[in-house]
């Protein structure tokens, strides 16, 4: 009768632990696609906004320059100002 149930209580901890095996796996899974879903939107995002921005990423969408990208030329001090 002892052997039977030390072999039960053996097999259910068995179980359980590769129960949580595989649940600590799939939770890693879903992390990871979610990680690479991220950085896709984001590639994406970057995409498009450049698309609008025309290729900038300083946020000037009116089509005017900023002083560093005339080298603060006196001409462009006097445009931007």
């Amino acid at each position: 009768m002892v052997v039977v149930v030390v072999v039960v209580v053996v097999v259910v901890v068995v179980v359980v632990v590769v129960v949580v095996v595989v649940v600590a796996a799939a939770a890693a899974a879903a992390a990871a696609a979610a990680a690479a879903a991220a950085a896709a939107l984001q590639d994406q995002y970057l995409n498009v906004y450049k698309l609008f921005t025309d290729g900038r990423t300083d946020g000037r969408t009116d089509g005017r320059r900023t002083l560093s990208d005339h080298n603060s030329s006196p001409r462009a001090i006097a445009q931007v100002s």
